[in-house]
């Protein structure tokens, strides 16, 4: 199971989300390779204006309107 989701939420801005909530979303390695090749895929894209990293679960500060 991948550790991350990336999904464009409007166009040139993308959600990238912690998919580990059982942990509070900690890094574990697994997730800190998977979040480098994320970011160095949006990175190298010039259709990304903006990243957001948020992760699920009752703590969550992040809510798109």
């Amino acid at each position: 199971m991948t550790d991350l989701t990336v999904e464009e939420a409007e166009p040139g801005i993308f959600v990238v989300t912690m998919n580990r909530p059982e942990k509070l979303n900690a890094l574990a390695p697994g997730t800190v390779d998977e979040m480098h090749d994320a970011f160095d895929d949006l990175g190298s894209s010039k259709h990304v204006g903006a990243v957001v990293l948020t992760g699920p679960g009752e703590h969550s500060a992040l809510e798109l309107i």
